[in-house]
């Protein structure tokens, strides 16, 4: 593989990411799941990650040639290595993390949502530190309440209630103010990628939950998302590019 690619780094059973990368493959995006991370000719470099190689449905990829990432997977779990033998898959998944962690983290390309040492796909934030954070932002919330027999916090919210922020953009409600929160909430979490849920769609709307899984059904949001990785980025102190 000689071109630069955009990877889309997923599980196999996400199909919101296979066919986005399907769909868009003439552009250079390739889906990459820990099936990949089993094959022979991995090389991480930590004093030199450019010069490093991935492997991608077989073949070499050279690190220098990775456009960007999309992270769409949380974490690798014993479900995603059923080529592993059943009593080494929590060891080897545990390895893969690791290993995944370090390598998002030093590439010198965009990566996005950039991982964290709980998450591979941004913040892991739980319902109560997005209505936190929110609360400390002055955005109105609706409180947390969790029921003892499930533990879940679950809501019923209409997609004309839900604003995506993909970098600077938007996609969703038009309410100026329930946009200028959205991103002001994943400004704070440091997510690129984060779709905010309200309870309504004016200013009195509260926030409900956040997400950093977007719907890619949505054409605007997928091509948006791709042109992330084709903007003009700055060079951080570190040498890595950054929206």
């Amino acid at each position: 593989m000689t071109d630069r690619v955009v990877l889309v780094l997923a599980s196999r059973r996400d199909t919101a990411a296979a066919a986005f990368a399907a769909d868009r493959a003439d552009a250079g995006v390739r889906l990459m799941t820990p099936d990949d991370l089993s094959q022979e000719g991995w090389a991480f470099r930590l004093d030199d990650p450019a010069r490093g190689t991935a492997v991608l449905a077989g073949q070499p990829l050279r690190a220098a040639a990775i456009a960007g990432v999309l992270t769409r997977l949380p974490g690798v779990t014993e479900h995603d290595l059923p080529q592993i033998a059943p009593d080494e898959r929590a060891y080897v998944a545990a390895e893969m993390n690791a290993f995944l962690l370090a390598w998002l983290t030093e590439l010198r390309c965009p990566v996005v949502n950039r991982p964290t040492p709980q998450c591979l796909s941004g913040p892991p934030w739980r319902q109560e530190r997005w209505v936190l954070a929110a609360q400390r932002l002055g955005v109105p919330a609706r409180p947390v309440v969790r029921r003892e027999t499930d533990g879940a916090a679950v809501a019923d919210i209409q997609p004309e209630h839900a604003v995506t922020v993909v970098g600077r953009r938007h996609f969703g409600a038009d309410d100026d103010l329930l946009v200028a929160r959205a991103h002001a909430l994943a400004d704070a979490a440091g997510a690129q990628l984060l779709t905010v849920a309200f309870d309504g769609g004016g200013h009195d709307a509260r926030f409900v939950s956040a997400s950093l899984w977007p719907d890619f059904g949505d054409f605007r949001i997928a091509d948006a998302v791709l042109a992330l990785f084709r903007e003009p980025r700055r060079r951080s102190k570190r040498g890595r590019a950054t929206q």
